[in-house]
């Protein structure tokens, strides 16, 4: 009702929430919810890819896709460091080339990895929940949700359980983004950490602003990549010569 009478304004809900309305299993809403939210629909999948096909012929600029990728992105995915681990990893995904990352960004739903199939959860209390089931049992599971949070479930909470075989990953995050902005988010995936920080020393003279934004992404690296930390550090050692183990 509140869509319908436009007390909540279409654009102000979140791409997330648009597809949990659409995905609903009741077809009178979902109706519903398809008339009141014409104007913000996501268009179909082919035609969003080849308006943004030019930023894959672009140069992107890594620092700003770095804020394109913490405000769209890591909530559910890691990269350069930073993020969460929900969906793939986005430095796995650029190993298959700039055209699969693009489709992989715009039309999640094109593939998914079974391991990455969305379930909707609802509880015996009225509660419902959305993510990635993981070590299920005979006695529950685990439910991975936006944010990395895993939620224990256990068998006799649970009243059903459902799944439309889609991506937890909504369609239409693209809504705001320019084909520059895409293409800076692809540099960034592309860029490793040392080529940020040497970006970040070109293009800022300030040395104290230098310093923050440096310090940023390595504390940020290291949060999430504590192995490879250990190892960047010498705290551990990875094939090193039987002269430098000793010392």
């Amino acid at each position: 009702n509140a869509l319908k009478d436009k007390s909540i304004p279409p654009a102000e809900l979140t791409a997330t929430q648009i597809q949990t309305l659409l995905s609903n299993k009741n077809t009178q809403l979902v109706a519903v919810a398809k008339n009141a939210l014409s104007e913000v629909l996501p268009p179909a999948r082919e035609d969003v890819l080849k308006a943004y096909a030019p930023a894959l012929a672009r140069k992107g600029d890594p620092v700003k896709g770095r804020a394109v990728f913490q405000s769209r992105c890591m909530v559910c995915h890691q990269a350069g460091g930073q993020g969460f681990q929900v969906g793939p990893d986005l430095i796995t995904v650029k190993n298959r080339g700039r055209d699969a990352l693009l489709t992989a960004i715009l039309d999640p739903n094109r593939e998914v990895a079974a391991q990455y199939i969305s379930y909707t959860v609802n509880k015996s209390d009225g509660s419902r929940l959305e993510g990635l089931i993981n070590d299920d049992s005979a006695t529950g599971f685990n439910l991975t949700v936006m944010g990395g949070a895993s939620i224990a479930i256990k068998r006799n909470e649970i009243k059903g359980t459902s799944s439309s075989g889609k991506s937890l990953m909504p369609e239409g995050l693209e809504k705001g983004l320019s084909p520059e902005d895409i293409a800076d988010l692809i540099e960034f995936i592309e860029t490793t950490i040392f080529t940020l920080i040497n970006q970040i020393t070109s293009q800022e003279d300030n040395g104290r602003a230098q310093a923050l934004s440096i310090a940023g992404i390595l504390l940020d690296f290291a949060e999430q990549n504590a192995g490879m930390t250990k190892v960047l550090i010498s705290d551990a050692l990875v094939n090193e010569d039987e002269r430098l183990q000793v010392r």
